[in-house]
């Protein structure tokens, strides 16, 4: 099972159905979530540092919560609803 993993380095997982899994504390180096089916998906404590995380939807950002991402998917995530940071 995919979540039964701690790191995922470049795993293919663009467009997949990730719904119900959990990720709790696992690292994602490489891999792209663009576009992934995260319907009750859990990232509690998980790092997406060094994940491409698309553009990704409010639903999308609810199921990353707990998770850790970098200043520039930060950046990315709040410039796409219009929030400038400085």
């Amino acid at each position: 099972m995919l979540a039964a993993r701690r790191g995922h380095r470049g795993r293919p997982l663009r467009r997949r159905d990730l719904s119900g899994c959990d990720f709790t504390g696992a690292t994602f180096s490489g891999c792209r979530l663009r576009g992934a089916k995260l319907i009750k998906t859990v990232f509690a404590g998980a790092d997406l540092r060094g994940a491409d995380l698309g553009e990704p939807d409010d639903a999308t950002l609810r199921a990353f919560a707990g998770a850790t991402i970098n200043p520039v998917q930060a950046a990315a995530i709040l410039a796409a609803r219009g929030i400038s940071v400085l």
